[in-house]
């Protein structure tokens, strides 16, 4: 005959039992001791989302000032000629002198990505002060990835929001970068495809020639929708070349000077 079982829990059952007890008195512990300070589970979350709220004004105010500031940067890209700093031969004319007269084949062509970013990042930082957001009162780089229309922000630094601005007790930060995407027409891809490769052509083309002038006027393309070119020399130097383009549908202008020394001239 087969005798029956005995009833009652086995050692693991046992186990498992008293490691879920252990673990509730431990989370009993751990909440009446903060609780002691004053502080609770509940107390610990507010903070956090208080740092989300103001996570999402901050994204709200970054989206709102883009386009203007997008706007503003290219202007001043167009009127430095794309130069961040100082075009390699100085300025005339506000016009960026690109050559020197005794290399003149030789061009020094802007970054315009870095100047485009670089005021960006300017102009944007000035408009996010007026919001007051505590967290927008310091400066924040950004590289802008441009693709024709669509242009996306990527901030090369975090926003850290101290929790301790929320609750006085509440330790640590709140981190978080603030990209964004915006469509905006621009003229960018014009300085690569139609305006430097004329420029380079037209230095090594018709420097050391008898006549600069009537060299240059067969690489200057005509007017179209997008670029009106036109020339003049400079009044004290006729070496020295000064190209006004602008762009059309945006009614921004932008100017290189070149020097086309004569065939034979004393450099």
């Amino acid at each position: 005959m087969m005798k029956n079982k005995k009833g009652g829990i086995g050692f693991p059952e046992f186990f498992i039992i008293i490691t879920i007890i252990a673990l509730i008195f431990v989370l009993l512990a751990v909440n009446k001791q903060l609780s002691g300070a004053g502080w609770t589970i509940r107390d610990m979350q507010l903070p956090l989302l208080d740092a989300d709220i103001e996570k999402n004004l901050v994204l709200d105010v970054i989206d709102d000032g883009a386009v203007p500031a997008f706007d503003i940067a290219l202007q001043i890209t167009a009127e430095r000629a794309g130069f961040e700093k100082d075009a390699c031969g100085g300025w005339n004319y506000g016009c960026a002198i690109i050559n020197s007269k005794k290399d003149p084949k030789n061009l020094c062509l802007p970054d315009i990505s870095a100047c485009l970013n670089k005021f960006f990042s300017q102009e944007l930082f000035d408009l996010n002060k007026k919001s007051e957001i505590h967290s927008l009162l310091f400066f924040i780089p950004y590289e802008l990835y441009v693709n024709k229309s669509t242009v996306r922000g990527i901030p090369l630094k975090e926003i850290s929001i101290d929790l301790g601005m929320f609750e006085s007790n509440a330790l640590g930060d709140f981190s978080f970068r603030p990209s964004f995407m915006i469509k905006r027409d621009n003229e960018l891809g014009l300085y690569p495809k139609a305006i430097f490769p004329v420029l380079e052509n037209v230095a090594k083309g018709c420097s050391d020639v008898e006549n600069p002038k009537s060299c240059f006027e067969g690489w200057i393309p005509k007017a179209d929708d997008n670029l009106e070119w036109s020339s003049f020399v400079d009044e004290k130097d006729d070496d020295l070349f000064y190209f006004k383009i602008k762009f059309k549908k945006f009614n921004r202008v932008t100017c290189y000077g070149l020097y086309l020394p004569k065939k034979g001239a004393k450099l």
